[in-house]
Order: C-alpha cells, then sequence, then structure tokens
C-alpha cells in the first residue's frame, strides 16, 4: 500500500504543477496579446486631376491618347503651345503618366511617374520581352496589343503591354515591352529564344 500511496502523490503532484504551467502560460499570453504584422507599403499613384480643373494649371496638351504607365516621347506632347509656368521638356520626356490622358487635354507634371507602376491583370505574370527591332521601340507603349512569333509559331496571342522600360533613354537603349502574359504564355517565352521573337501589333497604342 505504501509504494501505492507515494505512486498515487507523485502523480498528483505532477497533474498539480501542470495546471499551475497552464494558469500561467494563459495569464501571460492574455497580457501580451500578439501584435499584428506591420502592413507592407503599397504605391500610391499620384493624384489625377479632371480635365475639368486643368484650365489654370501649367503643362503641355497631349497629342494622342496617353493610357497609365505611357512612356511619354517627344512626339507625344504638344510643345509649340505650353501653358503658362516654368516648365521644361525634361520635365516630361522619358517619364510615365500615372493617369488616363485624353487626346488635347491638358497634361502635368504631377501626374508624371518617374517609373512605371506596373500591375498584371490576376493569374498573369509581368514578363519583360526585349524589343530588338527599332521600328517596334517607336511604336509599341502602354496600351499596345500584340502578337509574339518564334518563326512560324505563335507564342503569344493578342498581348497586353504594361509598360516599355529601357536601361538607357537617351538614346533608348536595351529596352524590354512589359508583357501581361497569362501562365503558359509566360511558359512559352521563357522557353523561347529571344534572338528569334517577333512582334507583330494588333493594336499600337490606345
Amino acid at each position: 500500500m505504501g509504494l501505492r500511496v507515494k505512486y498515487a502523490f507523485v502523480l498528483t503532484m505532477i497533474l498539480v504543477l501542470w495546471a499551475v504551467a497552464l494558469s500561467v502560460g494563459r495569464a501571460w499570453i492574455l497580457s501580451h496579446p500578439r501584435k499584428a504584422a506591420p502592413a507592407k507599403p503599397v504605391a500610391v499613384a499620384p493624384a489625377c486631376t479632371a480635365a475639368t480643373q486643368k484650365s489654370r494649371q501649367a503643362g503641355f496638351r497631349a497629342k494622342r491618347n496617353l493610357a497609365p504607365n505611357h512612356w511619354i516621347r517627344e512626339e507625344d506632347l504638344d510643345w509649340a503651345a505650353p501653358e503658362p509656368g516654368n516648365l521644361q521638356k525634361t520635365d516630361f520626356i522619358n517619364r510615365y503618366s500615372a493617369c488616363p490622358i485624353h487626346t488635347g487635354e491638358l497634361v502635368l507634371a504631377s501626374e508624371t511617374r518617374l517609373l512605371p507602376l506596373v500591375e498584371p491583370t490576376a493569374g498573369h505574370v509581368a514578363y519583360p520581352l526585349d524589343i530588338r527591332d527599332p521600328r517596334a521601340l517607336q511604336t509599341v507603349n502602354a496600351g499596345s496589343r500584340i502578337d509574339v512569333w518564334e518563326q512560324t509559331h505563335l507564342v503569344t496571342q493578342n498581348t497586353s503591354v504594361l509598360a516599355v522600360i529601357c536601361k538607357s533613354d537617351s538614346p533608348p537603349n536595351d529596352c524590354s515591352a512589359i508583357v501581361d502574359a497569362a501562365t503558359d504564355e509566360f511558359s512559352r517565352l521563357q522557353s523561347s529564344k529571344a534572338e528569334s521573337l517577333r512582334i507583330v501589333f494588333r493594336q499600337a497604342k490606345p
């Protein structure tokens, strides 16, 4: 009987200590609530100004429609008729439109950004497609829709261009069209030989 009593006593003490540990742990958790992880920074686009509110602001008129992320070139804006303000071409050229702009609408420097904000559609991937043809570089821009061929094989069809990025702007050199590629298109682009790819335009610019 003595041995059984000692065993019961030891087991009881273990259970008591375990219960105390649980109680202490619960109290500590309650007194130290888990802090939420800090939110990831979100890229904020410059505010777009309504065309009707730009009449007294400084800028240049658009000669064509400019989609968001449009790579602004000299031929895109009317430099001959600047609105009042101490603005230069360098405030616009080789920058990117942050807002949708219509033909004839005033473009403000605050509506441009240094780099494009690339956001592929759900389930798609942004893929950098080398632009090797100088004629294609003069035509392609954000909002263009293209087919990509590898010799006689169709790689992508009616694919949207999200932006054009060049490592050097003066003159444009080593440029890529960032295309909105579906998963299967992405795989085909990766497995293709870059020097064999050819761009065919369905829609040059919006």
